[in-house]
């Protein structure tokens, strides 16, 4: 399930940032039946992810309506619909499935991941052109969520930057496909071959697409407006997600080690480079164990089955950062 986040404002020290749950969201599904993951399936993945991007390519893959009706009936069975509408299919099909406890299970992903991601995301607005801007940044996430069979939720990724494309691929695969484009326009000028499909292809207007993306935004922008005249946004169809302020002022002390530290991100080499100097030879002496372990893995393997070349890159990502250039 992608579910977007607005984050808007905020700075180190002085206010967290504003934080918005759109109730309104995109369900994607796999074309394949699921099957419990084993050597021989593992292959399948279009069995096991979601992703639009690799199921658009199956037959099977299932295009939403292009009806107002059809994009947000019951019915709707697509491999990509509404958020909305999977989630009223599940509370109808399961008594004991709750759609408020799914979102305020959500606003705690969200609550948490985000207060996480504070410190780094808020160490940008250190530059000048972002104290200019103030309260008037923002930004939107796409946070992937996927349910189990008890309906807990489980945060798969966040993508900082998600598509607000509303088109989609269709094939051309049979004869009567390829003779209603020519009929509907000679120069079938509307036949494509570009990356979105290894098949010749045609784009058209995806309205699952459009109207979730457009409702998104259109709230986003009504909070951000609210937010500017100095009023507390409170737009249908989002849900504020509040932010711990006694945990702001331990974020803010740790985006500033962040900063002067100059670690871009962190990643276990930035978080090494920050927090080695605290820790001793401890930490060092745990990476030269984890690669005597990994050496001595690759040394047994090349017993059992032969002369092996040892996983040299794999050693090397685990040794400390003093090691960082490979040719040394």
């Amino acid at each position: 399930m992608r579910m977007y986040v607005l984050v808007a404002g905020g700075s180190m020290g002085e206010c967290p940032p504003l934080i918005q749950l759109c109730r309104e969201g995109l369900a994607r599904f796999c074309t394949e039946t699921y099957e419990e993951p084993n050597q021989k399936n593992m292959h399948h993945c279009m069995g096991h992810l979601t992703n639009y991007s690799l199921n658009k390519r199956s037959h099977k893959f299932e295009h939403c309506g292009q009806s107002m009706e059809e994009v947000f009936g019951d019915e709707n069975t697509s491999s990509k619909r509404p958020l909305t509408v999977c989630l009223r299919q599940l509370a109808e099909e399961y008594s004991d499935f709750d759609i408020e406890a799914f979102y305020s299970d959500v606003q705690v992903i969200v609550q948490r991941s985000l207060a996480v991601m504070a410190p780094v995301l808020l160490s940008r607005t250190r530059s000048e052109d972002c104290l200019e801007a103030g309260r008037q940044s923002f930004q939107i996430f796409g946070f992937d969520i996927m349910l189990d069979q008890k309906y807990k939720a489980f945060l798969l990724e966040v993508n900082n930057s998600p598509s607000l494309c509303v088109d989609e691929a269709l094939p051309v695969d049979a004869e009567h496909d390829a003779a209603k484009l020519a009929s509907k326009n000679r120069e079938r000028d509307k036949l494509c071959r570009c990356m979105d499909m290894a098949q010749v292809h045609w784009h058209q207007t995806s309205l699952v697409d459009l109207e979730t993306k457009s409702a998104m935004m259109q709230g986003a922008f009504k909070a951000l407006e609210q937010l500017h005249q100095g009023v507390e946004p409170a737009v249908e169809n989002y849900i504020p997600v509040p932010f711990d302020h006694e945990l702001w002022p331990l974020l803010a002390r740790l985006e500033a080690v962040y900063s002067r530290s100059g670690a871009k991100s962190f990643t276990s080499t930035g978080l090494r480079r920050i927090f080695e100097p605290l820790c001793g030879d401890k930490l060092q002496k745990h990476a030269w164990r984890c690669a005597s372990n990994s050496a001595a893995a690759a040394l047994a393997h090349s017993n059992i089955r032969g002369p092996a070349r040892p996983p040299s890159t794999r050693c090397f990502l685990i040794m400390p950062t003093w090691h960082s250039n490979p040719r040394q």
